[in-house]
């Protein structure tokens, strides 16, 4: 039996690596991303969340970058809107970018957030938030496990910064959850 030679090995790896390439190159991010706003939005209406969006267009191959437009997601507790989200698709890994949208929930304006990038990764049942940033009239940052599981936040660390309208609530909330407050106008949710 003949072994390989290194340059049969080095080829073989050369073809393989291209296959891949055009494999991710050809790969129509797009449609995948807008079959999972239908999937989030099918699972989302039996528990009370409604996702809408009004297209999904593929800005980048390498690495895959996918630009959504006009997302909403709203539930009985409020909706956020978004003219655009950008999602790039990471090996093991999510990022999502939003330059502005708007919070409305019942009894106060719409809150204006500026920039919000968040990224997220699955380590077995968890999806872990490792990084979030959202800026605005209601600014958090952290980070964060949700139990696929359980259905539940397993780990927290956020800090969130919020408008004197909504010190009512979040004081309300303290009563009942780990988020407490953290300074004149911030509150710290942290889990365990």
């Amino acid at each position: 039996m003949k072994t390989p030679t290194a340059v049969t090995i080095a080829r073989a790896v050369i073809v393989s690596a291209a296959f891949l390439v055009g494999l991710a190159w050809a790969f129509p991010w797009d449609r995948l991303a807008e079959y999972a706003l239908v999937e989030a939005s099918l699972k989302g209406g039996t528990r009370g969340v409604q996702v809408s969006y009004g297209s999904a267009r593929k800005t980048s191959a390498l690495p895959p970058r996918v630009e959504i437009r006009d997302l909403a997601i709203g539930s009985l507790f409020g909706d956020i809107k978004a003219p655009s989200v950008n999602l790039a698709i990471r090996p093991m890994a999510l990022e999502i970018e939003s330059p502005a949208a708007t919070l409305g929930m019942a009894g106060t304006a719409p809150l204006n957030l500026g920039r919000t990038q968040a990224k997220f990764s699955r380590s077995g049942p968890l999806v872990l938030l490792d990084s979030l940033r959202i800026d605005g009239d209601l600014s958090v940052s952290g980070s964060g496990a949700w139990s696929t599981t359980e259905h539940r936040l397993t780990a927290a660390d956020l800090l969130v910064k919020a408008p004197a309208e909504l010190h009512p609530g979040l004081n309300l909330l303290a009563l009942s959850t780990p988020l407490k407050p953290s300074g004149e106008g911030q509150w710290r949710l942290r889990i365990p």
